[in-house]
């Protein structure tokens, strides 16, 4: 429906029933660990009935699962588009399966010092990640009527528009790393590493923002298997090879630095796959018979 504030306050209200049922259940009912997992349950729940009420509101029908022709057929051009992003989202999993294993034979230590990494950077690349999802429906809407040059435009100002987020926040957050981190209260250890490992991961980030404009164009002009090509080229023939050299080489230290060096090549890659894609966007449209212009109907 071209509504992005629905899902944000979805989730915003998720999110809030989430912080206020932590310390309730984890302390007040001395619910530990179960405590947290039933609150982040709730707050999924709340998240997940918000938007569906609020489509029903709008007329949306209720799924139906009875088998014929129009519906497998529907059912089929569906896989056709999700089953490549599905998979490419399932390598995320293996991919951190794998760079714990190589961790654990140097101490819990490296194995939590990447996690509590991890949840640092998603504070960079969710905000960035949500400015490629936009390009999905523009991408797709735009497509269908022939505006290559308007696609084109909206990719421009989306990789500006990244960018003027990932400096800023990756400066500060480069800055004032220990600090950030230490609000979870690691051991010393554990927060010398994790900040560390944030650091180096923010060297691989300069070229993130094409990534994901490559993502979210691959997405939209239904090639998703670029999505794919781009997360199981970087975390599994990429990131985790490198992990297991560098551990090899230098230690535990050094793994981190094969989520840097994998970061970077993905980026350097994901150039030349924008490129690709952008010609191929202008092959599909002449084919089509469609003269690249401007709709103003067109969002």
């Amino acid at each position: 429906y071209g509504d992005s504030k629905l899902p944000m306050k979805a989730m915003i209200a998720g999110n809030l029933l989430n912080l206020g049922l932590d310390p309730l259940l984890i302390f007040g009912c001395n619910m530990g660990i179960a405590g947290a997992s039933l609150s982040s349950l709730t707050g999924w729940l709340l998240s997940g009935c918000i938007m569906w009420f609020s489509l029903k509101k709008r007329g949306l029908d209720h799924p139906l699962f009875i088998p014929g022709r129009q519906k497998l057929q529907l059912w089929k051009d569906m896989a056709g588009q999700g089953s490549p992003v599905a998979l490419a989202m399932l390598v995320i999993p293996l991919s951190v399966a794998g760079l714990n294993y190589v961790l654990t034979p140097f101490g819990a230590a490296y194995v939590g010092a990447w996690a509590l990494s991890s949840r640092m950077e998603q504070m960079i690349v969710l905000p960035l990640y949500g400015l490629s999802c936009s390009l999905i429906p523009f991408a797709g809407f735009n497509l269908g009527a022939g505006n290559i040059a308007r696609i084109r435009e909206g990719i421009r100002l989306s990789v500006i528009a990244c960018y003027v987020l990932l400096v800023p926040i990756g400066f500060i957050l480069w800055w004032f790393a220990p600090q950030v981190i230490g609000l979870f209260k690691p051991g010393p250890g554990v927060l010398a590493l994790s900040s560390w490992a944030f650091r180096a991961a923010l060297l691989g980030y300069w070229l993130i923002p094409i990534e994901l404009m490559v993502i979210g164009l691959a997405q939209g002009i239904k090639h998703p298997g670029y999505t794919m090509l781009i997360n199981s080229g970087r975390l599994l023939l990429l990131r985790l090879p490198l992990a297991f050299v560098f551990a090899r080489l230098w230690g535990g230290e050094a793994v981190y630095l094969s989520h840097t060096v994998s970061l970077l090549i993905s980026g350097l890659c994901s150039l030349f796959i924008l490129r690709f894609l952008l010609n191929l966007t202008d092959q599909e449209c002449l084919r089509d018979d469609h003269a690249p212009g401007t709709d103003p109907a067109i969002p």
